[in-house]
């Protein structure tokens, strides 16, 4: 991946409102945390933090490490990391053009990681919630998940994930046919994702996202 670094991390003002910094080969703008150059807002350097796995030199720990570094491949628009560190179902209905436009069209601008469990260096499966921020045509939106990872031949692996709330992006084109990408960014056809409503079920289900969109986001799902 040729990227050039983002500059310089600046403390958030006290409005609430962090500047810019524009990132990679996606050239996507993403929220600088304070104290922190990495996308996914985790206080470290991005150098530090997420590039190592995105770049393919080291392979995440934990469920959180692989959350936050597929909400960073979000911003950056590298889809092909979102593929890799899916889960074989998640893959069967990926679709990285898609995603991909999704991903570039969206102005990054936050992550949360609300809770999680398990997911360490010792677990098998963990379960992260997370809310990832960004606007669209200067609308701003929340994409709120739970992500389940599990370990797919001894490395983590975006699994499922659940929208909290409703689909995270607002429909401004034509109907989205059940076997059409997904709107949400999220890789999987609308059926699988936003349009999979079990009655008993209030809660749409889609993939991270943040981002994604893991964006499924999102990521990332996140």
């Amino acid at each position: 991946m040729n990227r050039q670094g983002p500059p310089p991390a600046r403390d958030c003002p006290r409005d609430g409102k962090p500047p810019f910094g524009v990132a990679g080969g996606g050239g996507m703008p993403y929220i600088l945390c304070a104290m922190s150059d990495c996308p996914c807002c985790s206080g470290r350097a991005y150098e530090e933090c997420c590039e190592p796995l995105l770049l393919g030199r080291t392979r995440a720990e934990t469920a959180e490490a692989l959350m936050r570094s597929r909400y960073s491949a979000y911003t950056l628009a590298e889809i092909d990391y979102l593929y890799r560190t899916s889960g074989p179902r998640v893959r069967r209905e990926f679709d990285a053009e898609s995603c991909r436009k999704w991903a570039q069209s969206a102005e990054w601008t936050g992550f949360e990681m609300l809770r999680s469990e398990a997911g360490g260096a010792r677990d098998e499966a963990g379960e992260i919630e997370f809310v990832a921020h960004y606007s669209v045509k200067d609308a701003p939106f929340d994409h709120h998940e739970i992500a389940t990872f599990g370990r797919v031949n001894g490395e983590w692996c975006f699994l499922d994930g659940k929208i909290i709330g409703p689909p995270p992006v607002r429909r401004e084109s034509p109907k989205v046919g059940r076997n059409d990408p997904c709107p949400c960014g999220s890789g999987q056809k609308y059926k699988k994702c936003c349009g999979h409503k079990p009655a008993a079920e209030p809660e749409s289900r889609a993939g991270d996202g943040a981002p994604a969109a893991d964006a499924r986001a999102a990521a990332a799902a996140p």
